[in-house]
């Protein structure tokens, strides 16, 4: 396990140890996690479950007994989606964003989210929203299903005093993504340039965003979302959203409605959301396809680009998840990463399919840039 922080927020990445079965690896996962939690007083905020969802209910009773065990509660909201470990198993491992600021559970229409106010902001982190209609039932047609998902998102944070213009990350999982990515873009990008969203700016407002293969318990879409806003009325905006960088340029330019990264400044630095990014050149076209290794050096030098738009760089990536089209395509980012002699930083590499057909990897990021002292 691996737990690097800046300020007052630690990110703990656990990913299963390689060929244990499911259970015992989320048992293992879930008592460190748990440990950590317990000994430095911290509060999660976010918590994402990867693993299959035939291993769902044993990888949550692992969880819960881990957390009792140690006096914690196992009621808090999490995500749960199914992600395959490209090394075997049912079980991935656990991302965790914790915090030492008070923290509150809150219920909307849809669920259970967190709330927390630190440094002057205001945050409010929704997992797991669906599309279900009012009376919970959920359309049959995965464009229906996509259109509710993202209204119910839009009352959640109304729900809780914030619009959508708040809205700083979002993580989309779509199952059979390759089937249907177009149509969910045409859902979303209709939706985000209607008033009730974004309205005509939605190409410089457009949170960032990881759209990938996955898919929770029930339907063909699932949205975690995390809002931020300034604590007072009329204060300056917490998050700034970052469209381009110096190798790739704004995503709504081909027809997908999200940022590059988003930066949130706080007191103790800046920390960076990094969206999904795949080998795309600034014109959006794909590169080196065919080659996963050369993919995932431009991977890589795209992220590196896009930390540096937002002062950091790959040292300061705190936790990432490593979506992969084939098993080999982790050994091919290895061998990137050796050939580019890239800062170590922890991983949850996933079996999945990214939203082209020629893309083998997409790597997304969380960085924190510590404020130096003095």
């Amino acid at each position: 396990m691996r737990a690097p922080r800046g300020g007052g927020d630690v990110y703990l990445t656990a990913a299963a140890p390689r060929g244990w079965p499911a259970r015992a690896a989320a048992g293992r996962v879930y008592a460190q996690l748990a440990e950590v939690l317990r000994a430095q007083g911290l509060a999660p905020v976010r918590e994402q479950i990867f693993g299959t969802i035939a291993q769902r209910r044993a990888v949550l009773a692992q969880r819960k007994a881990a957390l009792r065990a140690r006096g914690l509660a196992a009621s808090l909201p999490f995500g749960y989606i199914e992600g395959a470990p490209v090394q075997g198993g049912g079980f991935a491992g656990v991302q965790l964003w914790a915090v030492r600021a008070p923290v509150r559970t809150v219920r909307h229409p849809g669920g259970l989210g967190r709330l927390w106010s630190e440094g002057g902001r205001c945050f409010l982190y929704l997992p797991a929203v669906i599309g279900t209609a009012s009376d919970g039932s959920l359309p049959r047609d995965r464009t229906r299903q996509a259109l509710r998902m993202l209204r119910n998102a839009k009352s959640a944070l109304r729900h809780h005093g914030f619009g959508f213009p708040d809205v700083a990350r979002t993580w989309i999982y779509l199952r059979r993504i390759l089937d249907w990515y177009g149509d969910f873009n045409q859902v979303r990008n209709a939706l985000y340039s209607g008033p009730d969203f974004l309205g005509a700016r939605f190409r410089k407002l457009a949170p960032a965003s990881t759209g990938i293969e996955g898919r929770g318990d029930r339907g063909h879409c699932v949205m975690d979302l995390l809002a931020v806003r300034p604590a007072r009325r009329g204060g300056q905006p917490p998050a700034r959203i970052l469209r381009r960088s110096a190798r790739q340029g704004p995503a709504p330019n081909y027809g997908s409605a999200f940022a590059r990264a988003v930066a949130i400044d706080g007191s103790g630095g800046r920390t960076i959301l990094v969206s999904g990014t795949a080998s795309i050149d600034a014109a959006g076209h794909s590169v080196a396809v065919g080659d996963a290794q050369r993919q995932s050096r431009q991977t890589l030098k795209s992220v590196a680009a896009i930390l540096r738009s937002g002062g950091a760089g790959l040292e300061d990536i705190c936790t990432a998840v490593l979506y992969c089209k084939q098993r080999s395509a982790l050994s091919a980012f290895r061998a990137a990463r050796r050939r580019l002699r890239t800062p170590s930083f922890p991983v949850i590499a996933l079996l999945a399919d990214v939203c082209r057909p020629e893309l083998e990897v997409e790597l997304e990021a969380v960085a924190v840039r510590v404020r130096k002292q003095g």
